[in-house]
């Protein structure tokens, strides 16, 4: 279905993911450029430390700077691909405009928990790799969540859990085809480029980034489109609440007058729930999830 879906609307997903490897390749070519050359001396002297020393107070703070700036052009990204997925998926009419505005209203909570769940994750791959896994599948959804349900940094870390929830096997398959498929294509396209000549060659090299950057590009927006069809199939299977109806009143009650009903009520049947955006059944007159109404109440014109 992310195949399917990846294909059918291509320059949507690969334009942004292609000026993102190109600028981050960008910024990463000037960043070297910036930086003094390493050397390792025979011995470690005194001399040395204190070259060493300086020479992290000069690197650090560029390589934060560029970095953050690359994180945040990445963010925004795969945002754009998760906004455009779930517009298609909706039956909406997807755009880059409106999935760049619709995610950088959301740049703040996306990145914080783009931070957390990465730190987490890492510190969790430390301990014995498990851990990380379990972390990095438990909030694989937050930027579905942010984005669809406009939640905050805490509330999408918990939502996703709860997505997640009986479905790790589901979400670990989705999340390693994917990992697979980027993988590969990534070896063979580097493999493919190292063909050309020697790294060392400034032209080389050039072609080597240009070419690395469309063949990665080519395959990133599978990840966004794979963990939001993921994210409505879960939506979807969750377990449905059941709505407390009240019953009906035993003391007779007065019929009210007749009423035309309007030819935008006859028939009308929401696909979404306009609460919580749960997915209705055909014939749903209550969500299944928050209890609310979402089917108009159309009067009794038969009174006799």
């Amino acid at each position: 279905m992310s195949i399917n879906l990846y294909l059918a609307r291509y320059e949507l997903f690969l334009v942004p993911f292609l000026v993102t490897n190109l600028a981050n390749g960008a910024l990463s070519q000037f960043m070297y450029s910036l930086m003094p050359e390493f050397f390792l001396p025979q011995g470690f002297t005194e001399e040395f430390f204190l070259w060493l020393i300086n020479y992290l107070t000069n690197v650090i703070p560029v390589v934060a700077l560029f970095g953050t700036v690359g994180w945040v052009i990445t963010t925004l990204s795969n945002g754009i691909a998760v906004k455009c997925s779930s517009d298609i998926l909706e039956g909406l009419r997807p755009s880059l405009n409106r999935g760049f505005r619709f995610t950088l209203s959301s740049i703040s909570s996306l990145l914080t928990t783009g931070l957390i769940v990465g730190v987490l994750t890492i510190l969790g791959l430390i301990l014995f790799i498990i851990p990380g896994v379990i972390v990095a599948l438990m909030f694989s959804l937050t930027v579905q969540v942010i984005m669809m349900e406009r939640l905050g940094v805490s509330g999408s870390l918990r939502r996703s859990r709860e997505l997640v929830a009986g479905r790790w096997g589901k979400t670990f398959a989705v999340l390693l085809l994917v990992f697979t498929a980027t993988a590969a294509v990534y070896v063979v396209g580097d493999t493919l480029v190292s063909s050309l000549g020697s790294p060392f060659d400034p032209t080389v090299d050039t072609v080597r980034w240009f070419m690395t950057s469309i063949l990665t590009s080519l395959v990133q927006p599978l990840h966004p489109i794979a963990l939001t069809c993921l994210y409505y199939s879960l939506r979807i299977r969750e377990k449905p609440i059941r709505p407390a109806i009240p019953h009906a009143a035993e003391a007779p009650v007065a019929l009210p007058a007749p009423r035309a009903v309007g030819p935008s009520l006859k028939g009308f049947q929401p696909r979404f729930c306009y609460k919580c955006r749960q997915r209705l059944p055909s014939d749903a007159i209550y969500c299944p999830r928050c209890g609310v109404r979402v089917r108009p109440q159309q009067p009794n014109t038969d009174v006799s």
